[in-house]
C-alpha cells in the first residue's frame, strides 16, 4: 500500500457532528485526482459508516464503503468520557478511525 505523506494532506480533521457522533474527514490527491474518506462513529450502529470518493469535477462520486457491521471504528465514540464535553478535544479521537483509514486507502489503491 503506499502510503500518503504528511506533506500531500489537503485535510484531516475530526470533529464531533453531532451531539451523538464524531466523524473524521481525510482528503489527500491520489493519482490525478482528489480522494476524500469519510467516516462516522455514532450511537446507533446502523448509522457509522466508512466511505470513499473520488472527486469527479466538481462533483464527489463513491469508490468504496465498509459496511458499518465491518468497521474496525467503535460505535459511541461520542460517550468515552474523553469526548463527553462539548469542547473536547476531538481530535484525539482520529485515531480510533486509523484501521478503517487504512482498509478505505487500501482498497482505493485497488479499484483506481
Amino acid at each position: 500500500m503506499a502510503r500518503t505523506k504528511a506533506s500531500e494532506i489537503i485535510e484531516d480533521i475530526t470533529f464531533s457532528s453531532s451531539k451523538q457522533s464524531i466523524d473524521r474527514r481525510v482528503i489527500y490527491p491520489y493519482k490525478n485526482t482528489k480522494i476524500r474518506l469519510t467516516l462516522r462513529s455514532d450511537s446507533f450502529s446502523s448509522q457509522c459508516f466508512a466511505r470513499a470518493e473520488a472527486l469527479d469535477g466538481y462533483e464527489w462520486k463513491p469508490i468504496y464503503f465498509i459496511p458499518h457491521s465491518l468497521m474496525a471504528t467503535p460505535r459511541e465514540l461520542r460517550y468515552y468520557p474523553d469526548f463527553q464535553s462539548d469542547r473536547a478535544d476531538f481530535s484525539r479521537a482520529s485515531r480510533y478511525f486509523e484501521t478503517d483509514v487504512k482498509k478505505l486507502k487500501t482498497y482505493i489503491e485497488k479499484i483506481l
